[in-house]
């Protein structure tokens, strides 16, 4: 399997695609809260994109807004691929991300997770990100660089 990694590097369509595709591995699924088309223009925009793709196109995408000034990353989405898992594909997607913020003055990486997202919440902890609050829905994890 022949995966390579970019910055950036997706179209709009593209992220809209993926983000339609992947929409049933969020609970509730993703495209029953966020307009996709709407959601994916904003990530083109004004997220820093980290991607993996194979020759059909994106199989995980990690997005970030990152405030060099105040030294603080926040991560909205990140998703692999059903059927990509288990390639540590998410690990080195933050890999890339982290040197990124080490880069950019980023010292600080925030996300939310769903409470009821015990995967990812492992995954998470197992980044080194810690829990800074919670409420009935989601909890807020930080990690420090």
């Amino acid at each position: 399997m022949s995966l390579v990694t970019t910055i950036n590097h997706s179209s709009c369509e593209e992220i809209a695609m993926f983000l339609d595709k992947n929409a049933t591995a969020f609970n509730p699924p993703f495209n029953t809260s966020v307009d996709i088309g709407s959601y994916a223009a904003k990530l083109f925009e004004h997220a820093v994109r980290f991607e993996v793709r194979n020759s059909d196109g994106l199989v995980a995408l990690l997005s970030s807004y990152i405030n060099s000034e105040k030294g603080v990353a926040y991560i909205p989405y990140i998703c692999v691929q059903q059927g990509f898992e288990g390639y540590h594909i998410g690990q080195k997607l933050f890999e890339q991300f982290y040197q990124y913020c080490r880069l950019n003055d980023v010292v600080r990486v925030e996300l939310e997770v769903r409470v009821s997202n015990h995967r990812a919440i492992e995954f998470y902890e197992k980044q080194g990100f810690a829990m800074q609050g919670s409420n009935s829905e989601k909890i807020q994890l930080v990690k420090i660089l």
